[in-house]
């Protein structure tokens, strides 16, 4: 198995179990993680309401690798950061 499919297939789990945990996860709303207000989330930005978030889990979620992240990434963002706060 390829290290990409690996990163990918990990990721899937990760989202799985963190949607099964249903309400405990997260659940930092993008307007708030973005308080600028500029459609994007800057690992800065994450870290202000996410203080547990680590530089690994924000590049994760980084699936189109541009930086940031953006409205259609953050689910993964916020189920990343719910894994960690809720284990």
């Amino acid at each position: 198995m390829t290290s990409l499919s690996r990163h990918g297939l990990a990721a899937a789990l990760l989202a799985a179990l963190v949607t099964a945990a249903g309400p405990a996860a997260a659940g930092v709303a993008f307007s708030r993680a973005d308080p600028n207000r500029d459609g994007v989330v800057t690992y800065e930005e994450a870290e202000r309401v996410m203080p547990r978030l680590k530089q690994i889990q924000y590049t994760k979620a980084d699936s189109n690798h541009d930086g940031v992240i953006d409205k259609g990434e953050y689910p993964m963002l916020d189920s990343y950061y719910g894994y960690i706060v809720n284990r």
